[in-house]
C-alpha cells in the first residue's frame, strides 16, 4: 500500500471513530444512560404519565400536566356589541368595582363600552384588593341593571357567550340584552315548537 492510501484509511478510521463516539454520547443523552438508575426510572415514569408532550401534538391549555379523564375545563368565548354610554368615567368606575374574570372591558374616549374575551360572562363584586368576592355570589344581573342607567337613549348593549366542557351536555349559550332601562336574558333552556 502506498502512503497516501494508508493516510486516507487512518483518517477515515478516525472520522468513523469520532462519529461513533458522538453517536454514543447523543444516545446516552437521550436515554439518560449517564444518569443513575433511579433518575432513569423516574424519567421513564414521568414520560408514561404524560409529563413529556410529543412534539407533534399541539399544546393545549394546561399542557405539560398529566391528563386526567375526570378533568373538565370550560372553553368559552364572550363578545359584545359596542354601546355608547352617557358618562364614560362613571361607567369605567362601575366596571372597576366588579370582577369579570379573564374578560376584558373597555370604555373608549367616545364613550363606547365593549366586553370580550375567552371566558364565561359571570360578574362578581370586586373587593378592595381587586380580587373577586365569591362569597357574595354572581351579580351579573345587578351589574347589567346598573349599566342600563348609563346607556344613551336608543342604545342597545348585547353580550353573548358560547362554550362547552369537553363533549358534555348541555353546551353553554347565553345572551343578555340591555335596552330601554331593562335587562333581557336568553339561553337554551326553553325550546319553542317549530311551526309547520
Amino acid at each position: 500500500m502506498s502512503t497516501s492510501w494508508t493516510t486516507r484509511i487512518k483518517s477515515e478510521s478516525r472520522l468513523q471513530e469520532t462519529f461513533w463516539k458522538k453517536w454514543a454520547y447523543s444516545r446516552d443523552q437521550k436515554t439518560g444512560a449517564d444518569q443513575t438508575p433511579q433518575q432513569t426510572t423516574d424519567r421513564h415514569r414521568r414520560r408514561r404519565q404524560g409529563h413529556f408532550q410529543s412534539r407533534f401534538i399541539a399544546p393545549k391549555r394546561g399542557a405539560g400536566l398529566p391528563a386526567s379523564p375526570d378533568m373538565a375545563t370550560l372553553q368559552a368565548a364572550t363578545t359584545s356589541t359596542g354601546a355608547i354610554v352617557s358618562d364614560p368615567q362613571a361607567v369605567r368606575e362601575l366596571c372597576e368595582s366588579y370582577y369579570f374574570g379573564t374578560l376584558n372591558w373597555e370604555v373608549t374616549e367616545d364613550g363606547e363600552l365593549t366586553i370580550w374575551g375567552y371566558d364565561d360572562f359571570e360578574v362578581y363584586e370586586a373587593r378592595e384588593n381587586g380580587l373577586p368576592d365569591y362569597e357574595g355570589g354572581i351579580v351579573t344581573y345587578e351589574f347589567l341593571r346598573e349599566l342600563a342607567d348609563h346607556l344613551e337613549t336608543d342604545e342597545e348593549f348585547d353580550i353573548q357567550t358560547a362554550g362547552f366542557t369537553n363533549c358534555r351536555f348541555p353546551v353553554l349559550a347565553k345572551r343578555y340584552v340591555v335596552r330601554d332601562g331593562e335587562v333581557l336574558h336568553a339561553d337554551l333552556s326553553s325550546p319553542d315548537p317549530i311551526d309547520e
